[in-house]
């Protein structure tokens, strides 16, 4: 079994990015091939307003639309200690340890770590039992899409993107996990240089049929947005 391990945090500043999990990740999970060897593992860190709009998320109604949609095999845990708060006060969502807390509560000899923008290929399980083993972890870049563009290679850009991760579970204990620094995005990098000093990393820069929809940067608010599918 594959877990496909995502954190999750419903807002970027003013927008609401729910709808991202299920339209983008479980969309994508539901179109693979062999989906019955996947298994969702969700760290919920929504307890603290970090941008201050206020806004509440019931944890248990989203629970049951998980399971209503997805309908597959799931783990979902609330982590209140996935917020980091700094010597000013300041909030940030903890990603490298909410992305430790999926890795440890699922049941699942091969993980694959990734964001809930993330849209996977239909030959995903294909692909990650075909390069991941005892010696070697996966590296996939997606292909960025602006919001609103439809998933082609037209739409967007290649970018440089290691947060992708395809590995054993014995192996992600082997490298000590991810390094719990609270930045956001600096984890994926110390995450990438650990692997290499232990395994072999097949870095895909260009990996046909990933693709990472873009969400709003700062306070942006796309106007256009209405819910449903970006793309």
């Amino acid at each position: 079994m594959i877990a496909v391990c995502t954190p999750f945090y419903p807002w970027w500043r003013d927008f609401e990015r729910t709808n991202e999990l299920f339209d983008v990740l479980i969309a994508s999970m539901l179109q693979c091939s062999k989906n019955d060897q996947l298994i969702l593992s969700i760290v919920d860190a929504s307890a603290e307003d970090i941008w201050g709009n206020g806004r509440s998320h019931n944890r248990l109604e989203f629970v049951k639309r998980i399971r209503s949609v997805w309908g597959g095999r799931h783990v979902y845990s609330f982590a209140k200690d996935a917020i980091h708060v700094d010597r000013g006060g300041n909030k940030r969502f903890w990603i490298s340890r909410a992305v430790n807390r999926c890795v440890d509560q699922v049941t699942a000899d091969k993980l694959f770590l990734t964001g809930f923008d993330i849209w996977l290929p239909v030959d995903f399980v294909d692909r990650f039992n075909s390069i991941v083993n005892d010696t070697t972890c996966w590296v996939p870049h997606p292909y960025h899409v602006r919001r609103g563009a439809p998933l082609l290679h037209d739409g967007g850009k290649w970018r440089t993107a290691r947060g992708l991760t395809g590995i054993l579970k014995s192996n992600y204990y082997k490298m000590g996990k991810t390094r719990e620094v609270y930045i956001n995005s600096r984890h994926d990098s110390v995450r990438f240089l650990n692997m290499c000093e232990k395994f072999t990393v097949a870095e895909h820069k260009t990996a046909q049929g990933f693709f990472h929809v873009d969400h709003p940067g700062g306070n942006e608010k796309p106007s256009d947005w209405k819910g449903g599918a970006p793309w």
